[in-house]
């Protein structure tokens, strides 16, 4: 594996990248909100959910994540 290009490529891939207004508002409700909620630990892995359905090193903690609700 050649780290180096690798790096080089992510470093890159953020030159030309216009980040989100991250402060910005929101548009969903919370019970949409709430509703994408369970599924944010898993895109954090990069996990898709197919045939390899959470592989990471800790999956008995993501599993046993508790996603806390908006009121």
């Amino acid at each position: 594996m050649d780290f180096n290009r690798r790096l080089t490529h992510f470093q890159n891939n953020q030159l030309d990248r216009t980040e989100p207004n991250w402060s910005a508002p929101t548009r969903l409700t919370a019970t949409q909100i709430n509703s994408l909620l369970p599924s944010l630990p898993q895109f954090e892995l990069g996990d898709g959910g197919g045939s390899y359905y959470l592989t990471a090193w800790n999956r008995g903690l993501l599993l046993d994540f508790k996603v806390v609700t908006l009121s």
